[in-house]
């Protein structure tokens, strides 16, 4: 599915829950061709508070209801309801700038100064865009590039 759909699907998501008032936000939708899944990230407006199973099951039974989501996805699909654990998508500007610092991968929708893809430490540059910072040097991006983009957790620390 393409990334512009995936957008319109989080924005379409994020206004249900909105319009509910239940307690979360969308932080990433994605497509996972394999499974011909949606898979739908979401996160507590709670500080501190994380997600459970149950919070998923009430955000998968509303969103399950959404005709307009039925059209932007082609034929049968899986609705898939997630917390998104430590190696978190990141999708928003505000998620980025809450992200500056940390060791993030991005991949672009398309090439940018040469790559599609990289590792490294996040930064705020300048002019409000961000780039990854690398043992090679920097790679900008602006958050409209990014295809996905994810924190990568240092598994040799012993603390979440």
């Amino acid at each position: 599915m393409h990334r512009s759909r995936l957008n319109e699907a989080l924005e379409l998501i994020q206004n249900v829950l909105s319009h509910a008032q239940l307690p979360y936000r969308v932080i990433e939708t994605e497509w996972i061709q394999m499974d011909r899944a949606l898979r739908v990230y979401i996160d507590s407006l709670e500080p501190l508070k994380g997600v459970n199973m149950d919070d998923c099951a009430a955000v998968s039974k509303l969103v399950s209801d959404i005709v307009e989501l039925d059209a932007l996805v082609s034929g049968d699909y899986n609705l898939e309801v997630s917390s998104p654990g430590v190696e978190r998508p990141v999708r928003l500007k505000d998620d980025f700038l809450a992200h500056v610092g940390k060791t993030l991968k991005v991949r672009a929708s398309k090439v940018v100064d040469g790559k599609r893809q990289e590792t490294g430490e996040l930064m705020l540059l300048g002019d409000g865009g961000f780039a990854v910072k690398t043992l090679s040097g920097f790679w900008p991006f602006s958050v409209d590039s990014v295809h996905s983009a994810r924190l990568v957790y240092d598994w040799t620390k012993d603390e979440v």
